[in-house]
């Protein structure tokens, strides 16, 4: 992938200024004249939102190399999300699905007895101009550790849009789970985000749905499934 003409104006400018950083192995530069880039972007332009997502898959793919891979992520999503057909923003979005293992969150005891464990990632851009962060649960959320769970999620949303919850190994979710899920699906869904549950159990699924809360907590099938999700994209239906 070669780098395009730059478009006219400011955006080319601030564009220049992302791929001169990148160039130049300046990453923190790059990151924040990257964002300044995408900021003033018009929404119908779509040539300048091309070659934002093209520098963006480039910068990706640069911080990928350098093990830094939320980060990595992070661009790659963004450039799916303002082109749509780039393939090298796709295949970086399937890598970094594929070597989730090795930047997911470290996970700690947040209720007694270790009932319940649980991890976030740092922010990460999960569209043009929004971020979500991934979290993970492992084992039980009832009447004694709701708590934590919701203390856990309203730290997790904190500065983001979009929380997209891996439930494989969550082995129990019981009626005051989900009621707290939904007040957090609302919450985020009132500052244009929302709450994404994926590689949910197929008994809790099913009780998702019968009792209408698919409203608002978005089951999907996987991680895959829930980055597409955040940008506005419905790659699976809801688990049955």
């Amino acid at each position: 992938m070669s780098d395009r003409p730059l478009p006219p104006g400011p955006l080319g400018s601030a564009l220049n200024k992302a791929r001169a950083a990148r160039l130049g192995g300046r990453l923190r530069a790059a990151l924040e004249a990257l964002d300044h880039a995408v900021s003033i972007c018009p929404p119908d332009d779509q040539e300048g939102a091309t070659a934002l997502a093209e520098e963006g898959a480039h910068l990706g793919a640069f911080l990928e190399l350098k093990d830094s891979l939320v980060a990595g992520l992070s661009e790659f999503q963004r450039a799916l999300d303002l082109d749509s057909d780039l393939k090298t923003a796709r295949d970086g979005v399937s890598r970094a699905v594929r070597s989730f293992d090795r930047w997911k969150p470290p996970l700690g005891a947040i209720a007694a007895g270790e009932q319940l464990i649980a991890g976030a990632t740092g922010a990460f851009w999960v569209s043009r101009s929004q971020k979500g962060r991934v979290v993970v649960f492992q084992g039980g959320i009832n009447g004694e550790t709701v708590g934590a769970a919701k203390k856990a999620l309203d730290v997790a949303g904190q500065g983001v849009s979009w929380l997209l919850v891996d439930m494989k190994k969550l082995a129990y979710v019981g009626s005051t789970g989900l009621a707290t899920a939904v007040k957090v699906a609302e919450n985020l869904e009132s500052g244009g985000g929302g709450l994404v549950l994926y590689s949910v159990a197929s008994n809790l699924a099913i009780v998702i749905n019968t009792l209408g809360l698919g409203k608002y907590l978005k089951v999907v099938a996987d991680l895959d499934a829930a980055l597409a999700q955040a940008r506005g994209v419905n790659l699976s239906a809801p688990a049955d």
